[in-house]
């Protein structure tokens, strides 16, 4: 599954979304989910967004070089800001331009919710 979602609903916010992928893991490690991030950011990228967000739990190594493989650098950390299966863990943030845009301020299309 590919999902995105407004990474804030404040109008100064509009062009950048959250992206998500989640494979089951039944099915990873056949790459998976490099077509589907590649489908998701070149959707976005024709929607007109101007930047992707990832918030990914740490530590998860394959995760984060997902990320890195399709473009996305370390934008931040927040120590113990989540908690997965009874344990706090640090969340970190990735972040990928899709679009340079120039000056452009026209307004994205709406995100498509997840296939």
């Amino acid at each position: 599954m590919n999902d995105a979602a407004p990474w804030n609903p404040r109008a100064a916010d509009q062009w950048t979304v959250e992206a998500t992928v989640y494979v089951d893991p039944s099915r990873q490690r056949r790459g998976l989910a490099d077509a589907l991030y590649t489908e998701l950011l070149g959707r976005l990228t024709r929607q007109g967004f101007r930047s992707v967000v990832a918030v990914i739990a740490l530590p998860n190594d394959p995760s984060v070089r997902l990320h890195e493989r399709h473009g996305f650098i370390r934008a931040g950390r927040l120590l113990e800001a989540g908690c997965k299966m009874g344990t706090w863990h640090d969340v970190g943030f990735w972040q990928r331009t899709l679009s340079d845009g120039g000056n452009d301020m026209s307004l994205p299309l709406p995100v498509e919710v997840g296939r």
